[in-house]
């Protein structure tokens, strides 16, 4: 689960294979997306919270924009860090990984 900058949204991620993006005032869901053959194990945003990050059992990185995976070509390996650029936004993501999981942290933007 991940918190918005300005604390208006919250992304959860889960092992069902779903990630919902949550507006914190009204409990209301405002984004998902659901991908049931991959068990979702990390979630991060981008600063100005468009983009959304998830790792999970598959070991790639899904860019997620608008609900949809535009992005899912990056392998992730037992320990790295990788930099990602957007339109509005750059990011360090790290990335740990067992043999079932892969946990991701937002370094910096």
């Amino acid at each position: 689960m991940v918190w918005s900058a300005d604390d208006t949204r919250v992304v959860t991620c889960g092992a069902d294979g779903a990630v919902y993006e949550w507006e914190v005032l009204t409990g209301r869901r405002l984004a998902e997306n659901v991908l049931k053959q991959c068990s979702y194990s990390g979630v991060a945003l981008s600063p100005d919270a468009k983009t959304t990050f998830a790792v999970g059992s598959d070991r790639t990185l899904k860019e997620i924009t608008d609900s949809q995976v535009v992005d899912s070509d990056v392998k992730i390996s037992f320990c790295e860090d990788e930099k990602f650029h957007g339109s509005s936004y750059s990011v360090r993501l790290s990335f740990m990984t067992s043999e079932q999981n892969v946990v991701m942290f937002l370094l910096s933007c």
